[in-house]
């Protein structure tokens, strides 16, 4: 028969190594914050079994309430640990009426029937069905992990409830002799099967968190690859928008060449007129002369301003061009 005390001792090894795993593992991806709930369920579930350890052969009524409580909430907090992981809903109404029955129910247990540890067997079975229902339920509802792994993880999960059950059923069919108000040897193969089950579903969960993240790098070099399309796209679009404003820049040049020559042409018509006039005349009136010149300054004018608008359209067009200056020269040609 398999001794208690020494499955203990390897469980609680087991749980504690998983939980302190777990806490680094998040501490090196924290983005992955359901992680921190996981490694609170395994050390608690460390710390249950260390006081179980701890305790004598007839130990008080609250240490035995406290040290299964403490089991318990490390139970509910990796439940809800994997509900958050997965995205589903939590249900933490569910996980809280779980440990008020437990610390009620087994609180009269010891009080009103301290040598009855089938009784506690019995509503330790229920609450592990519930949790691990709830767990196996959540597990079925995701679509994020891999099928073959989430029913993996499900018949684990069913494999612990189905011991718990067989537990209760063979302490009723085979009751301990006298009364026991702790386990005995008896029980270890209970914790021996626990112990196995934590092996396991800490490697489902390690494959759950590689799948994760996997899935987390694949998704952010899909958007690295839509945000380089998307970039390469405005670039071809900014490239075709500057190449259209270079043909655009150099039509109007164009057309304001041509204009400016139709407009000198006219312009040295009227200057020639106004000279032939002004010979033929010799020399003629007044008023006739001031028209003449008038003529003339407003023809200069219009060529002058021609001849402006042209040269700011060249400057433009140019790229202005660094040239070496002698600072003596230039200020004597200031003075």
């Amino acid at each position: 028969m398999l001794d208690l005390k020494t499955v203990l001792l390897v469980e609680l090894s087991v749980t504690a190594l998983q939980g302190i795993v777990w806490f680094f593992v998040w501490l090196v991806w924290r983005r992955l914050y359901e992680l921190k709930f996981i490694a609170a369920g395994f050390i608690c579930i460390a710390a249950g079994i260390a006081l179980l350890i701890s305790r004598g052969a007839a130990p008080p009524g609250w240490h035995i309430v406290l040290d299964n409580a403490i089991i318990k909430l490390g139970v509910v907090l990796m439940a809800d640990g994997l509900a958050r992981f997965l995205g589903q809903p939590r249900h933490a109404w569910l996980g809280i009426s779980v440990l008020i029955f437990q610390l009620v129910f087994w609180s009269v247990a010891v009080t009103v029937a301290p040598g009855d540890v089938v009784l506690r067997i019995h509503a330790q079975t229920l609450t592990m069905l519930v949790v691990m229902g709830f767990m196996a339920l959540t597990l079925a509802r995701d679509r994020s992990q891999p099928r073959l792994l989430r029913w993996i993880t499900i018949g684990l999960l069913l494999e612990y409830m189905a011991a718990s059950v067989a537990q209760s059923v063979l302490e009723m069919a085979a009751p301990s002799a006298g009364e026991l108000s702790v386990l005995s040897n008896r029980n270890a193969w209970f914790f021996f099967q626990g112990t196995l089950f934590l092996i396991a579903f800490f490697a489902c969960m390690l494959f759950m968190v590689s799948t994760r993240l996997s899935a987390d790098l694949r998704a952010r070099n899909e958007t690295l690859a839509a945000e380089i399309a998307e970039r390469r796209r405005l670039e071809a679009q900014l490239s075709e928008s500057l190449a259209t404003e270079k043909r655009l820049h150099e039509e109007q040049r164009q057309f304001v060449r041509m204009v400016s020559h139709e407009f000198r042409t006219p312009l040295g018509a009227i200057q020639l007129a106004t000279e032939t006039i002004g010979m033929i005349l010799g020399e003629p009136p007044e008023a006739i002369a001031r028209r003449l010149a008038g003529i003339g300054e407003a023809v200069h004018r219009m060529a002058g301003l021609i001849d402006r608008f042209l040269a700011a359209d060249r400057e433009d067009g140019k790229v202005l061009q660094v040239e070496p200056l002698e600072m003596a020269a230039l200020v004597a040609e200031v003075e």
